[in-house]
């Protein structure tokens, strides 16, 4: 759905009855990709809403990759994220880290060098997804869903020098 809340909410209660129907020790896993930070937050919300945190998050080569609107696109994006979800309730919740890109930037430059090694040519809107992801991560393990939004957003603007460092730093190399 094109509206953030409509979109969030439908999306919350198709994982709620997820998270009712799941095993504690179970894990429900997704494929996402979005450009625009307000799909993030989304996931976001309607995750810790239906009581799911992110464990792992992990880049894929996309489906429909050579789609005509993809190759259109000025920023196209190839990668999905698969993302792997327990419930909170199995899950440690901690605070959000003042530092948080400290805890997440190891895994962002795992990931984009892993893909790179491989032959990937990384758009920005691919390196994204994988920034996003990985933020998304120990937010979705905050002790509340204010206090991981809060993160997020006080964080919004970083998120963009992020993507761009990652990005460029591809192109140099390419």
């Amino acid at each position: 759905h094109s509206d953030e809340s409509a979109f969030r909410d439908r999306l919350g209660a198709v994982w709620r009855e997820c998270h009712r129907v799941l095993k504690d020790d179970g894990l429900l896993v997704f494929s996402y990709h979005h450009s625009r930070t307000e799909g993030w937050r989304s996931i976001l919300e309607a995750l810790m809403g239906a009581g799911f945190g992110i464990v792992a998050a992990h880049p894929v080569k996309a489906e429909m990759s050579v789609a005509a609107p993809k190759l259109q696109a000025k920023e196209p994006i190839d990668l999905d994220i698969l993302v792997v979800c327990r419930k909170l309730s199995a899950l440690e919740r901690r605070a959000a880290s003042d530092d948080l890109w400290a805890a997440v930037t190891p895994t962002i430059v795992h990931q984009i060098e892993r893909l790179r090694s491989a032959g990937r040519r990384l758009s920005r809107n691919d390196v994204r997804i994988i920034v996003m992801a990985q933020l998304l991560r120990p937010l979705s393990l905050a002790p509340s869903m204010r206090e991981a939004l809060a993160h997020l957003e006080v964080n919004a603007v970083q998120v963009e020098s992020v993507i761009d460092r990652f990005h460029l730093a591809g192109l140099n190399n390419v």
